[in-house]
């Protein structure tokens, strides 16, 4: 079977709560700033949130303590690129301690990061209906 994408699988999502949970959801409803949904970020619980659950995102995930959707988006961005993702520790100290970080010039493009921006937003909303349906977690969405 071929990968979902962040997309597809939100539909997924959606369709799934409103099956299991006869919950009318629309994406534009999908708030993206919600307490339940950055504690699932906090946590690591990210295992089936594309592009968030390998080991070693979940780890960063749980070091960064994410506090707004631009944490996500330049982790995600740094953990992409094969000459960033080595700052990705440099980035979650610079978070801890208040200073700004700057990505290298030379990467990412205009496009990568329209792509990761959008990305993340979809991604949350997968999140937010994961943490607010539990019951989907378990059976129904694909790999």
């Amino acid at each position: 079977m071929e990968a979902l994408s962040a997309y597809e699988r939100l539909q997924i999502v959606l369709l799934l709560v409103q099956a299991q949970y006869g919950y009318p959801t629309r994406v534009e409803d999908i708030p993206l700033d919600n307490p339940a949904t950055w504690q699932l970020f906090r946590q690591g619980a990210t295992e089936r949130l594309l592009h968030f659950r390998a080991t070693g995102m979940k780890a960063y995930l749980q070091a960064l303590h994410p506090k707004k959707l631009a944490d996500l988006e330049t982790l995600l961005l740094l953990y992409r690129s094969p000459k960033q993702c080595h700052r990705i520790p440099e980035f979650i100290q610079w978070k801890k301690t208040g200073l700004p970080f700057h990505l290298d010039k030379e990467c990412p493009t205009a496009k990568e990061i329209l792509f990761v921006k959008e990305q993340v937003k979809i991604i949350w909303q997968t999140a937010y209906l994961l943490a607010h349906f539990p019951g989907i977690t378990s059976e129904g969405l694909p790999e």
